[in-house]
């Protein structure tokens, strides 16, 4: 989609707390919102802003001053945690 300048516009998804930018292909980035991100991630924004203070998370991008994720980041970040390892024979 483009404007009167040939600028091209993001399209908004249907639900404007999860706006979604396409780069006009297959592709398509969402951004998800902080309720979102802690509902994924379980933890509380508490949380969240330590861990990005201490760049162990990804950090967020502005849209008309709100706060959104780039969801393949959250995706990659949690990809990224370590493996829970068990106890072998444990009685």
């Amino acid at each position: 989609m483009r404007d009167a300048k040939g600028a091209t516009k993001a399209r908004q998804h249907k639900n404007p707390k999860l706006p979604t930018l396409l780069p006009l292909s297959d592709g398509a980035l969402r951004l998800i919102s902080r309720e979102e991100v802690e509902s994924r991630v379980q933890t509380s924004f508490t949380n969240i802003w330590k861990m990005m203070r201490e760049g162990r998370f990804p950090l967020p991008r502005k849209v008309n001053g709100r706060t959104f994720w780039l969801e393949p980041e959250i995706d990659a970040w949690m990809k990224s945690l370590p493996v829970a390892k068990y106890k072998s024979g444990a009685a």
